[in-house]
């Protein structure tokens, strides 16, 4: 059942750069752009979390302290993925957030959570690892120095790790005194989100500064903010609800694995050009994936 729910929150994940595309489109790719774009689906996502948990909401220090971490490692990710785009590509960027989003978690539940070390998971990890790479070649060259550019990639695989490695210590079955349930968890969190973003706005405001990007927001920005605030906020609800189940060494990997692979599927969806690299890649990545689900 786990691995159904987890499944479900990968082909969520992969879905949600749709969104983000749009909107990006429509109003840029600035931090404050992104802050703006944060309190849309935050507000978004909330509003229906509040609606499922009858407006109750229940709170302990514990919850709230891993929140606000989470909310602050969050907004950090977001703010040196924007430089690292600034001076990088797409692909090369897409490697380093990815490989850290498995990486961190994946050593943490190792060194720390106490996860049993295996031939299968190293496997996994390296096929994974090495299609991450492979499907990262051929982008332009940084446009900058490069300088700004190791320190962005070392940025955003650190945060976006370190964002596994919070919902696991909050959901660990040794915290389960003094965290909140899931659902409670996710709403703190959305409402951090949505504070921090939005009082970064409101000082801009304060200032004087003009609206982000293209300078305004339009009704297709408005939809996609909203519904990726939707879709990923479920995909978070379903991987935090997994995570007191699966061990983070199998788990992100799996998500990682998953999002490439969908990738691709997606792309035939909408058109976009499939390589043999891309094939290659996602082929790469489901061995990786198969060899960790086996007995």
């Amino acid at each position: 059942m786990y691995y159904l729910l987890l499944l479900a929150a990968t082909a969520l994940f992969s879905i949600q750069f749709v969104f983000n595309k749009i909107y990006q489109r429509e109003v840029g790719a600035t931090f404050a752009a992104s802050c703006c774009f944060a309190v849309i689906s935050a507000a978004v996502f909330g509003l229906a979390m509040l609606i499922v948990n009858r407006f109750s909401v229940g709170f302990t220090p514990f919850s709230a302290l891993l929140a606000l971490w989470a909310t602050a490692n969050g907004m950090l990710c977001g703010y040196f993925g924007i430089l690292a785009l600034s001076v990088s590509d797409l692909a090369k960027y897409s490697l380093w957030l990815m490989l850290g989003g498995m990486a961190v978690p994946f050593v943490y539940g190792i060194l720390i959570n106490g996860d049993a070390f295996t031939w299968q998971k190293a496997g996994c990890f390296l096929l994974i690892a090495a299609a991450l790479f492979l499907n990262s070649r051929g982008g332009r060259a940084e446009k900058k120095g490069g300088a700004l550019a190791r320190i962005s990639y070392a940025a955003i695989f650190l945060f976006n790790g370190l964002g596994g490695v919070i919902a696991t210590i909050h959901q660990s079955p040794a915290n389960t005194g003094l965290a909140v349930p899931t659902t409670d968890y996710t709403i703190i969190c959305t409402a951090f989100s949505f504070a921090a973003s939005g009082s970064v706005l409101l000082i801009r405001r304060i200032r004087g500064r003009p609206f982000p990007g293209k300078g305004r927001v339009t009704r297709k920005a408005l939809f996609a903010a909203g519904a990726y605030g939707l879709v990923n906020g479920v995909a978070n609800l379903l991987l935090m609800i997994s995570i007191r189940h699966l061990e983070p060494s199998v788990q992100y990997p799996i998500i990682t694995g998953g999002c490439v692979v969908l990738s691709v599927v997606f792309g035939l969806l909408f058109r976009e050009k499939i390589t043999a690299r891309k094939c290659a890649c996602a082929g790469i990545t489901l061995l990786g994936t198969l060899l960790l689900l086996m007995p």
